[in-house]
C-alpha cells in the first residue's frame, strides 16, 4: 500500500484540477464578468479574474507567476513522489499539487485565475477564491497536521 501512495496522489491531483477547471467553466458560462449573485448574507457567486497572486497580489507579474506555478507543480510533483512512506504528506502534496495545476491551467488560458466564492461580513469581503484555492490551503493545512503529528511520536 505504501508504494502505492504517489499513484494515488497523482489521480486525486488530477481530480482536484478537473473539478477546478469543471466549476470554473460552469461560471464562465452562467455569469457576465463581474457580476455577482447573492446566495445567502454571507456569501456569493461571482466571475471575477484575478491577474495576481493571493489576495491579487502581484497583479503586474502574470508571467513570473506562470513560471512559479510551473516550478511549483514540478517541485509539489517530486515531493508527492518521494512521499511514498507518510499518507499525511503525500495528501498534502496530492491536494497542493491538484490546486497548483488547476490555477496554472487558467494562467496559460486567460493570463489570469478565475475566482468565484466570495464571502463577505458586514461589508467586509473576503478575496475572492476558487476550488483550486481550497485544495492549496487544505494541502498546507495537512502538511502542517502531518509534520505536527509526526513530532509528536
Amino acid at each position: 500500500m505504501i508504494a502505492r501512495l504517489p499513484a494515488w496522489g497523482f489521480c486525486a491531483a488530477v481530480m482536484i484540477g478537473l473539478a477546478d477547471q469543471g466549476t470554473k467553466q460552469i461560471v464562465r458560462a452562467s455569469l457576465d464578468y463581474g457580476e455577482i449573485i447573492p446566495i445567502t448574507g454571507f456569501f456569493n457567486l461571482t466571475h471575477h479574474y484575478n491577474r495576481g497572486a493571493a489576495f491579487g497580489l502581484f497583479a503586474s507579474g502574470s508571467t513570473a507567476l506562470l513560471a512559479f506555478g510551473v516550478v511549483a507543480t514540478i517541485v509539489l510533483s517530486v515531493l508527492l513522489w518521494r512521499s511514498r512512506h507518510h499518507r499525511w504528506s503525500a495528501a498534502a502534496f496530492a491536494a497542493m499539487l491538484g490546486g497548483a495545476i488547476g490555477n496554472l491551467v487558467d494562467r496559460f488560458r486567460h493570463s489570469a485565475v478565475v475566482d468565484w466564492l466570495d464571502f463577505h461580513f458586514s461589508g467586509w469581503h473576503w478575496p475572492a477564491f476558487n476550488v483550486a484555492d481550497i485544495a492549496l490551503t487544505v494541502g498546507v493545512a495537512l502538511y502542517l497536521f502531518g509534520d505536527l503529528r509526526r513530532g509528536t511520536r
